[in-house]
């Protein structure tokens, strides 16, 4: 359903197909292939709720909270995931 790429420069990238048929790319940047494979694993979870039109698993709900603004950034890019709500307090 989904694979990582290695890039030459040690970056890896996950590469799948969306609900359209069309290849998506999230770049995770230099890591070890281990992160890359775990990141793969909740991607591929991410997918598999868009395509059957399901509901998201809790872990990897857990898993989208715990992310860094880019990476979330990127994934909420390729449609996977909502963007983050954010709260502005005014005065």
């Amino acid at each position: 359903m989904a694979g990582i790429t290695k890039r030459p420069n040690g970056q890896k990238w996950i590469q799948f197909l969306d609900k359209n048929n069309k290849r998506q790319t999230i770049r995770l940047g230099k890591c070890s292939l281990r992160d890359a494979e775990a990141a793969l694993h909740r991607i591929e979870k991410l997918v598999g709720a868009q395509l059957r039109n399901t509901q998201i698993d809790r872990e990897t709900i857990l898993w989208t909270q715990g992310l860094g603004d880019q990476l979330y950034a990127r994934i909420v890019a390729v449609g996977l995931i909502e963007p983050r709500e954010s709260t502005v307090l005014s005065v």
